[in-house]
């Protein structure tokens, strides 16, 4: 049996002293590549059936050994016949080989190098021309990371969709990545509903590149940036969101995850719009991109069926047809402050919801900019971390404008949580303007406050309508009932009792109790008690009434 040499080491191809020593290692490659790849065509050209060796809805992101090179152009170009079942068709177009297959992205041997080139093929995977027909059934796209330190490039992009046509090859530049994501507040669009995977939630590190700005929270949170902008139907686990690199103060105003802003009838808050009209000035004829499909689909930020604010169920609230993004078995680890979820029900349509189950967000803050310390009647500036410190606990907070957050709904978003841990956050858990959190198997450890709830919802549901109310019944003050008092006859007073001295004593001991001989019997029959440190009033007609305290041994 041979064993394939390495280059240079005697008997290896391109040491092989004879003929017969070439073909053998030759024939043991050969062997090799076909327990890896099977029985796999490649050929080129349009009139040959391919086989590819790597599937087209599975992409590699491994920072270490990737690259981001673009290549354009199909490797093979097979077409079934137009009499063949649909099946067959799609079938034959999904093995089509393009020469991006070839060149990066699509095995971990030969991955790309960042989650931002990744995302943007799995935009170019699912708006194919030869797809047209078909487009909706390849949204299946997932990204799975290598374990080490990743770099989302989340910084604001390009205003304008128009981006200057790409040749059918390009080593693309961070700035290239960075100019597909939202112009305002940035964010990385995870399209068509992409999952997002790692292998080890410890040793899978994702930090953004950029943090907004260490300013207060504006009320209407449109200051706040996300490191991932999520869509319909995606799926995110094992791995650890962290802070930005050099980056040593607030992340407030910054959260793991968000909504991609795709408003409904709202032509100014149109990410996903623009993010694919961007993909189509840039790689629309490089990439063979079709115009029809390059367009976000009701799926991506109708989630999860057409419910609205009208109350009037139809049969097409009844639906499967997208789902909640969902963030499983995810970490956050920050010094300074970063945020978990924030969903905002006014950037999405439908049940506008996010489901989410062990995940953990530790999340400290070290900016002393974000504290505040109770001094002379008003909250001031915490100076210093000593300052910190040495302030008491009940006279410290966190700037309420620069608050940090775990799992945050707003605007009737809806978030399903389950085993969530929250610790030293300022708020672990928000909600405003209708947006609701359902809770379950969590924890709050530490921070601030488990629980903020703000605002209300902007309608009601059927059951919360057409009632009337009849009458309204609130506990009795006891001060203020009558016959509530029962006088007992405890003896007769002797005369040096003092108002002064706070001494009453009586004329004859009392008798004690049977369970407690400090309690005395008479009260002990009427279920009373007076312990040590009780006061007794005596009520005087003919002046001042007398109180005093009961001795240890009354």
């Amino acid at each position: 049996m041979a064993n394939l040499k390495r280059a240079g080491e005697a008997g290896a191809v391109d040491t092989a002293a004879s003929i017969a020593q070439f073909k053998e290692q030759i024939a043991a490659l050969n062997d090799m590549m076909r327990q890896v790849g099977g029985n796999a065509a490649v050929n080129s050209g349009s009139t040959d059936p391919a086989d590819p060796l790597n599937s087209p809805y599975i992409l590699y992101v491994n920072p270490y050994i990737g690259s981001d090179q673009f290549v354009g152009g199909s490797y093979n170009s097979f077409e079934e016949n137009s009499s063949a079942s649909q099946e067959d068709i799609l079938a034959a177009r999904l093995k089509r080989i393009e020469l991006q297959r070839l060149e990066c992205g699509y095995s971990p041997q030969r991955p790309f190098k960042t989650i931002n080139r990744a995302a943007l093929e799995a935009a170019m995977i699912t708006s194919k021309a030869y797809c047209t027909d078909s487009g909706a059934r390849t949204d299946l796209v997932s990204i799975i990371l290598a374990p080490g330190a990743h770099t989302v490039h989340n910084n604001p992009g390009r205003s304008s969709t128009s981006i200057g046509p790409w040749a059918t090859s390009r080593d693309l530049s961070t700035n290239d990545l960075i100019a597909f994501n939202p112009a305002g507040d940035g964010g990385l669009i995870l399209p068509r509903g992409v999952s997002l995977c790692g292998p080890d939630l410890r040793k899978t590190v994702i930090r953004p590149s950029y943090v907004p700005a260490n300013v207060d929270e504006l009320a209407d949170y449109s200051n706040r940036g996300a490191i991932f902008k999520v869509t319909g139907t995606g799926y995110f686990f094992g791995f650890t969101l962290r802070d930005c690199i050099g980056e040593q103060r607030s992340h407030h105003l910054l959260d793991s995850f968000q909504f991609i802003d795709e408003r409904e009838g709202d032509a100014t808050r149109n990410e996903l719009t623009n993010f694919y009209a961007k993909v189509a000035s840039a790689l629309g004829v490089s990439a063979n991109l079709s115009a029809t499909l390059l367009v976000p689909r009701l799926q991506e930020y109708q989630i999860v069926g057409p419910i609205d604010s009208s109350n009037a169920p139809t049969e097409g609230w009844d639906t499967t047809a997208s789902a909640s993004p969902y963030i499983f078995n995810c970490s956050v680890r920050s010094n300074y402050g970063l945020g978990g979820l924030f969903m905002d029900g006014d950037e999405v349509g439908g049940l506008k919801s996010c489901v989410t189950a062990n995940f953990t967000g530790v999340s400290l803050q070290k900016d002393m900019s974000c504290w505040q310390k109770f001094s002379a009647g008003n909250w001031t500036t915490v100076s210093s971390y000593a300052d910190y410190i040495n302030t008491d606990p009940d006279n410290i907070r966190m700037n309420p404008r620069r608050l940090s957050r775990h799992i945050s709904a707003v605007n009737n978003a809806v978030i399903q949580e389950v085993s969530v841990f929250a610790i030293g956050q300022g708020c672990h858990h928000f909600t405003d303007n209708g947006g609701e959190i359902t809770i379950t198997n969590s924890n709050s450890n530490f921070g601030g406050c488990c629980a903020i709830s703000t605002g209300y919802k902007s309608y009601s549901f059927p059951q919360d309508k057409n009632w009337s109310t009849k009458r309204v019944r609130v506990p009795l003050n006891p001060g203020e009932k009558e016959g509530n008092v029962t006088q007992v006859y405890l003896g007769v007073t002797v005369n040096n009792t003092n108002e002064i001295t706070d001494t009453i004593y009586l004329q004859n001991d009392l008798t004690p109790g049977d369970v407690d001989a400090n309690n005395p019997k008479i009260l002990e029959d009427k279920s009373y008690s007076l312990r040590a440190e009780t006061y007794v009033w005596i009520e005087n007609p003919r002046g001042i009434d007398y109180c005093a305290k009961l001795d240890s041994n009354a």
